[in-house]
């Protein structure tokens, strides 16, 4: 599977949001290329990823079997970028 950073960036925010709306506001992104980016991942691990619930979304158990890795790797990287470039 071929997950780019920008696609594990929108499955953390959803999964820390809980709601495709609310991380799309969390990273100054419109609602409809949340959207997209989360069925490109779909698409790339043939899976659901989150089911919609009636306050959000709740992820799948493949995902959340990835998300300890996910979220580590993000944060990692996120720990190495250069200081002028954290935000």
């Amino acid at each position: 599977m071929r997950l780019d950073l920008n696609l594990a960036s929108v499955l953390e925010a959803i999964m820390l949001e809980k709601s495709v709306t609310r991380a799309a506001a969390s990273l100054a992104m419109s609602q409809p290329a949340v959207s997209n980016a989360l069925r490109r991942a779909r698409r790339l691990t043939t899976d659901e990823l989150f089911i919609k619930v009636a306050d959000g979304v709740r992820p799948t158990s493949r995902l959340m079997a990835m998300w300890p890795e996910l979220h580590r790797s993000l944060s990692t990287i996120r720990g190495h970028r250069a200081p002028e470039l954290r935000c």
